[in-house]
């Protein structure tokens, strides 16, 4: 990090999408600079096994992870010498409520036959559900999870293809005015149903299907017919790698940094302020925000025989009857996969288990350890006996919190902000500051994985035609 040199671009914060822009920047001659918060690590090299299912949105043959690597450009080989590697999962997910158990599959007849037992006198309603979804995706699917949507060959085919992008820029603004429960009301699912959701908006966006919108309903819907994979080594392979990318074009990523105040000219931002004074020019300030809820992983390990027969290896679960106050009603369980289980006793599986606290609520050491045993209670319900054989490794909390004087200009900049649409996503930028970009609350780790290489490539050519 070079005081006084200016950079194209300055990214406060660290995600998948900002790691992608960064390197896609650093990689045609620009001059990026990474400030990259502390990372959260599991307690132990034991958990270095992936964070969760992802969805292969974005994952597939032509999709947007080898689109994005082709660009660079850069042979998915080089990404496996690395050790990145990722499984196709079937299921890739079960879906475990009070009174239901649901395995998630790409197969429709598999998937429908799992819901025809769980929730069958609903089962027309959702077949019906599914036949609308089907209906709105026709202009959508060319573009979800995908790299290139057309070849272009002469003016006709521009028309056509800038047509095409309209029309869906067009319709996924339509689509985010209308709140999914809009789109749900006619079917008048029953509550386990709509419970049942819920738990998949939770899981993919941290936020209840209260608060998504019907663009997010039919993404997640959509993505979950895809079916799902499973990262091998963890995300922080991924990550470390796209470091190395970043590092070795040009760039630079410096950790345990942040911005505590930006000094303006005009409508633009001239420099940032780091909290040791550091004061740094760019051309392009780029925010990641903190996602609203604050996840905490709890690490556990457990010998083989105390797992029941059906349970999945992803694992997504309520409460049960008494949800604890500071927290949302979902838990994410992953257990460690074969190739995954080195260095673990024999017969020893890896566990680790993630709880949401609810927006705004203070994470205290008490509501941890509050957390912590209820999580060990509902283990003993899903795993009868288990409770005395499960051995607690310890809690990290994923928290990212900005400083408060970047906070306060966040929230500001928020208020006053229009949206860019570029392709599947949208970023947004402050009225008054021609070259600030606020990356949406963080997309998930989830359901984003994929697709994020699309928004890293889309936020990389706005910056480029800012400057």
């Amino acid at each position: 990090m070079t005081e006084r040199k200016k950079y194209d671009a300055v990214f406060a914060g660290c995600s998948l999408t900002s790691l992608a822009a960064a390197a896609a920047l650093a990689k045609r001659g620009r001059s990026v600079l990474v400030l990259a918060e502390t990372e959260v690590h599991f307690p132990s090299p034991l958990f270095r096994f992936a964070q969760g299912p992802l969805l292969y949105l974005g994952f597939e043959e032509g999709g947007a992870m080898e689109g994005f690597f082709s660009e660079l450009p850069l042979p998915i080989p080089s990404l496996r010498k690395e050790g990145f590697l990722f499984k196709r999962v079937l299921p890739f997910l079960q879906i475990v409520q009070s009174q239901h158990r649901i395995d998630l599959s790409s197969q429709n007849e598999e998937y429908l036959d799992e819901l025809k037992r769980e929730f069958g006198p609903q089962l027309q309603k959702i077949k019906s559900f599914f036949q609308e979804i089907e209906k709105e995706t026709p202009a959508l699917a060319p573009y979800l999870g995908r790299f290139s949507q057309v070849e272009i060959h002469g003016v006709v085919d521009r028309l056509g293809a800038w047509k095409q992008k309209f029309d869906f820029q067009r319709a996924v603004q339509s689509y985010n005015k209308k709140p999914a429960t809009e789109f749900l009301a006619p079917f008048a699912f029953d509550e386990e149903f709509l419970e049942y959701l819920d738990l998949q908006a939770l899981f993919a966006f941290r936020r209840p299907l209260t608060d998504i919108s019907t663009y997010d309903l039919i993404l997640l819907t959509w993505s979950l017919s895809k079916g799902g994979v499973r990262m091998v080594g963890g995300a922080s392979t991924l990550i470390s790698f796209f470091v190395k990318l970043i590092k070795g074009w040009g760039g630079e990523v410096v950790g345990d940094k942040t911005v505590t105040q930006v000094e303006t000219k005009g409508k633009r931002i001239d420099e940032v302020v780091l909290e040791d004074g550091t004061r740094i020019p760019t051309k392009h300030l780029i925010l990641v925000q903190p996602p609203p809820n604050s996840p905490v992983h709890f690490c556990f390990t457990l010998r083989n025989e105390w797992i029941p027969t059906p349970m999945k290896e992803s694992l997504l679960m309520t409460w049960g009857e008494e949800i604890p106050a500071d927290v949302e009603d979902l838990l994410v369980l992953r257990l460690s996969l074969p190739e995954e289980e080195e260095g673990f006793a024999a017969g020893v599986r890896g566990l680790v288990v993630t709880a949401l606290f609810r927006p705004g609520v203070e994470v205290t050491a008490d509501r941890i350890e509050a957390v912590r045993k209820r999580v060990l209670d509902r283990l003993q319900w899903l795993m009868p006996f288990s409770k005395s054989q499960i051995e607690a490794v310890s809690g990290t909390v994923g928290k990212r919190e900005l400083p408060s004087s970047l906070e306060t200009l966040r929230t500001e900049w928020r208020g006053k902000s229009r949206e860019i649409s570029k392709g599947t996503w949208s970023f947004l930028q402050p009225k008054d500051l021609r070259n600030v970009i606020l990356l949406k609350d963080d997309l998930s780790d989830h359901l984003a994985w994929g697709s994020s290489f699309l928004a890293g490539t889309s936020l990389a050519q706005t910056v480029e035609q800012g400057l």
